[in-house]
């Protein structure tokens, strides 16, 4: 039976494939001192790109907006490049 991390693992390389026969594309833009990664979404060419963030924890409980660095909060409402 595969472990928790390697079932995320299968999960998230699945997803990455998806997404390429979609046409979305994921480049990463930064990631802060809290271990938090910030993306730029492209879903085809018809769509404007989002931004999102990937919290560094899996747990549901640890999301919390508040505990972003400002720069990436501001980055994330689209006041900055």
């Amino acid at each position: 039976k595969p472990s928790a991390p390697q079932t995320l693992r299968h999960l998230s390389m699945f997803s990455d494939f998806m997404d390429r026969i979609q046409g979305i594309t994921r480049i990463l833009v930064g990631e802060d001192s809290n271990g938090n990664k910030y993306w730029i979404i492209h879903e085809g060419q018809e769509s404007e790109p989002h931004r999102e963030v990937e919290f560094k924890s899996q747990d549901m409980e640890d999301f919390d907006m508040g505990t972003l660095p400002p720069e990436w909060r501001m980055w994330l409402k689209g006041f900055r490049d």
